[in-house]
């Protein structure tokens, strides 16, 4: 299928119209074997009825593609843009998760080590390193995990621009359909306007054109009376 072109406002409003009514697809908690074949069938349905009203042409599995990223800062959105949050989840769903986040102490400038030691074991201290936006925890040699691939422990702060992003990308998205319409409009309500003015210079051409007609056949009646 062509993905050329960008999804026409009428395709974005029923889609989330759709979104709305199958908030289980939306969310992704259709997940048995019941609940797949419901949510393949359905979008198979809705990408039907997106392809017939025109803008980007796509099958159902491009139409269930999903993505994410973004800054956090974002202008207000659009009635539109909120009932699409609201399918996702609500404002907070972009935010992230508190409880998981790994506090950086402020008072620390660059690099800094922490010494975490267990409340009953004697083992060796584990070692926390600041840097930049990351917290990188290491153990002492011979303390290795024992995971596949014995790689340090990485906590990450940039879990969340992902999704973020999604919403600026929607977010422009739209702003350039809205765009678009009005553009058409305008021109719409221009073409109506030369058609008006066309039309009012054909009628009074008409007007005129009687006018002329009614003088000569007066002149004619009155020549005919006065001729003997």
């Amino acid at each position: 299928m062509s993905q050329s072109t960008r999804p026409s406002y009428p395709q974005l409003e029923a889609l989330v119209n759709f979104l709305e009514e199958n908030l289980g697809i939306a969310k992704g908690h259709l997940r048995s074997a019941q609940g797949k074949w419901e949510t393949k069938r359905k979008w198979e349905q809705i990408t039907i009825t997106l392809n017939a009203m025109g803008g980007t042409q796509k099958d159902a599995k491009d139409a269930n593609r999903t993505g994410g990223g973004g800054p956090a800062n974002l202008p207000s959105l659009t009635s539109i843009e909120e009932r699409m949050v609201a399918i996702l989840g609500g404002r907070g769903f972009a935010e992230g998760d508190s409880q998981f986040s790994v506090p950086i102490l402020p008072s620390q400038e660059g690099p800094s080590n922490l010494e975490v030691s267990a409340s009953t074991a004697p083992t060796p201290p584990v070692i926390v390193e600041q840097q930049d936006d990351h917290i990188l925890l290491s153990l002492p040699a011979g303390n290795e995990l024992h995971s596949p691939d014995h790689t340090p422990l990485l906590a990450s702060t940039r879990s969340n621009r992902g999704r973020r992003s999604q919403i600026q990308v929607e977010r422009d998205r739209l702003i350039s359909i809205e765009e678009r319409r009005v553009e058409a409009e305008l021109i719409h309500a221009r073409a109506l306007q030369e058609n008006m003015a066309a039309l009012a210079a054909a009628c009074n051409n008409i007007a005129e054109a009687i006018t002329t007609i009614g003088t000569r056949v007066v002149n004619v009646l009155e020549t005919l009376r006065r001729s003997p």
